[in-house]
Order: structure tokens, then C-alpha cells, then sequence
């Protein structure tokens, strides 16, 4: 009997071992597959979140830019009847003058 376990003793006990680490290498090769998919869904849902703020983003420089375009031709309006009225105001003190 003690030859037996002095034999066959230490490769029962290797095999333990190996099976032992064998395990515990699939469950930590689980655990990093699952770190893994966990960080590729949330990177996911991230440029999802960016793609939407860059498509609000354009749909707000669109509003803008037509926006833009009405304030300049409103501008121009008002440009153009300042001018008028600046000649009236002058043509009207021209006539104020004359008459003093």
C-alpha cells in the first residue's frame, strides 16, 4: 500500500491539478467572453447615441441656415426702406431749411 501511494500519489494529485486549472481556465476565458460582449453592446449603444446627435445636429443647421436665408432677405427690406426714408427725412429737412 505505501508504494502504491508513494507511486501513484503524486500523478493523482497532477491530474487533480490540471483538471483543476483546466476549469478554472474555461470559466475565466467565460467570464472575459462576457466582459467582452458587454463592452462591444455598450460601445454599440454609444456611436448609436452619437449617430442621433449627429443627425439632430444636421436637422438643426438645416433649420438654421433657412432661418439665415429669411433674415436676409428681411434684412435687405429693411435696408432698403431705411435708405428711403433716410432720403425723405432728407429731403424733408432740405425743405425745412428753405423755408427758415
Amino acid at each position: 500500500m505505501m508504494t502504491f501511494l508513494h507511486d501513484w500519489l503524486p500523478i493523482v494529485i497532477s491530474v487533480f491539478a490540471l483538471m483543476f486549472t483546466g476549469m478554472n481556465f474555461v470559466r475565466a476565458s467565460r467570464k472575459d467572453t462576457g466582459s467582452i460582449a458587454m463592452e462591444r453592446a455598450t460601445m454599440i449603444a454609444d456611436l448609436r447615441y452619437i449617430r442621433e446627435a449627429v443627425e439632430d445636429m444636421k436637422v438643426d443647421s438645416k433649420v438654421l441656415r433657412e432661418d439665415l436665408r429669411s433674415m436676409d432677405i428681411r434684412l435687405t427690406a429693411v435696408e432698403s426702406s431705411v435708405s428711403s426714408a433716410h432720403k425723405r427725412l432728407d429731403a424733408v429737412m432740405k425743405t425745412i431749411r428753405e423755408e427758415v
